[in-house]
């Protein structure tokens, strides 16, 4: 019994064995399966995808640096400031101000990754220099240290610099006829970050110099900082000042002039009156030539308004012209008189025997080609025909060679 029972026993055993192994063989042909199903090249290809993903988490920071290529290259005829907040702005989307800014926290990180990063953001900054800024940072390595000497190459912050700049600060005034808000408010916004390079400007200071200097072109915004208690901040300021534009810019779409906006100053006005502007175009007046709006040209023989013909060219004028032989004979002109050169003592001569005879004086026209001569060789011109009267006069020569007049002149005066 005792044999038949442990023969049992055994049969059990190994029959339990044999359960066992079935179960075994079982899930070893599950696995079996499984392992067929899957290839030798994707648990390669697994296993190489989960290290890649392991070194991705490890230098993730570094890797997500993508500086874009801006066309940024400074140099001495580009505003620094402009182009220094290009670069701030590019290196912050990118998680890397700690490195050129030392208020800013740097994160936790290996050293490794830490150089990598200086050397991204090294040569991102390099490549928007040009040759001369270049060379003046060639040999630095730190990115915090070459922005800091771009600081004192493009915005020197010296004494002279600073009472210059704020000078400038204190002098601005927004002219709305010269300038729009925006375009102020960017020149102010420039000067008082230029001042805060130099020494620290605190709140109200920048806001009392920004009301003052928008006192005189928009009063209301300074009579609402004093009527409340806590006052305007910048930003308010600069919004009260954007919506004061916009709504004077519809009143003045609208031709209300009426309701013009305090802070715009008012056109001169013209001297002249409507009556006495003339319009060189159409000759009306009321209106200059650039307001005309009558078409084309006027014709003054017509009186229209047209392209076609001018007062000369007018057809009603050339239809009222009479013909050749309906026109009146032209006037006949005088000859011009016949002049004589002759000496000028001898045409004073002639001169005084007819002013002796009751004749009328002789005109004398000097010759401008011997009036700078003596007056013996001086020449002059007279009429040939009152040159003639006198000489149909029998003259006689006295002893000296003087024309005395006529032989019964001569004879009356020998005799009286």
């Amino acid at each position: 019994m005792e044999t038949c029972e442990g023969n049992v026993d055994e049969r059990q055993d190994q029959g339990g064995e044999r359960r066992e192994g079935k179960d075994n063989d079982g899930r070893s042909e599950k696995n079996r399966t499984n392992t067929k199903n899957v290839s030798w090249s994707d648990q390669v290809e697994e296993q190489e995808r989960r290290s890649w993903m392991h070194e991705r988490k490890i230098t993730s920071r570094r890797d997500r640096i993508r500086f874009s290529k801006i066309e940024c290259i400074l140099t001495k005829e580009i505003d620094y400031t402009l182009w220094r907040d290009r670069i701030n702005t590019e290196i912050m989307a990118n998680d890397c101000v700690f490195l050129i800014d030392k208020t800013v926290p740097a994160p936790t990180m290996n050293e490794t990754e830490l150089e990598m990063m200086r050397k991204t953001v090294r040569s991102f900054i390099i490549s928007n220099l040009d040759a001369n800024f270049h060379r003046l940072v060639k040999n630095v390595q730190d990115p915090q240290e070459i922005m800091q000497i771009l600081d004192r190459a493009g915005e020197p912050t010296s004494k002279h610099t600073e009472f210059a700049l704020r000078k400038q600060f204190v002098d601005m005034k927004f002219n709305p006829d010269a300038e729009t808000a925006l375009e102020f408010m960017s020149r102010f916004n420039d000067i008082l970050e230029r001042i805060r390079r130099c020494c620290p400007v605190d709140e109200r200071s920048a806001k009392a110099n920004l009301l003052m200097a928008i006192e005189e072109a928009c009063p209301t915004i300074h009579m609402l900082e004093m009527a409340t208690k806590e006052g305007l901040t910048i930003d308010e300021i600069q919004t009260k000042l954007f919506e004061e534009e916009g709504r004077n810019r519809e009143i003045r779409r609208r031709g209300g002039e009426s309701e013009r906006a305090l802070y715009v100053r008012p056109t001169r006005l013209r001297r002249e009156t409507n009556e006495v502007i003339t319009c060189y175009k159409c000759g009306d007046t009321g209106h200059y030539q650039q307001e005309c709006r009558n078409p084309g040209r006027k014709c003054y023989n017509c009186f229209k308004f047209t392209n076609d013909h001018i007062s000369a060219t007018c057809p009603e004028r050339l239809g009222a012209i009479p013909k050749a032989q309906n026109r009146s004979p032209a006037i006949k002109t005088k000859k011009h008189r016949k002049l004589k050169r002759i000496p000028l003592r001898t045409a004073e001569r002639i001169d005084k025997a007819r002013r002796r005879k009751g004749m009328a004086m002789l005109t004398i026209y000097e010759d401008s080609e011997t009036e700078n001569l003596e007056e013996d060789d001086q020449m002059c011109w007279v009429d040939a025909e009152a040159l003639k009267e006198s000489s149909e006069q029998a003259n006689y020569a006295n002893s000296s060679g003087e024309i005395e007049g006529s032989a019964f002149a001569g004879f009356d005066d020998q005799w009286s």
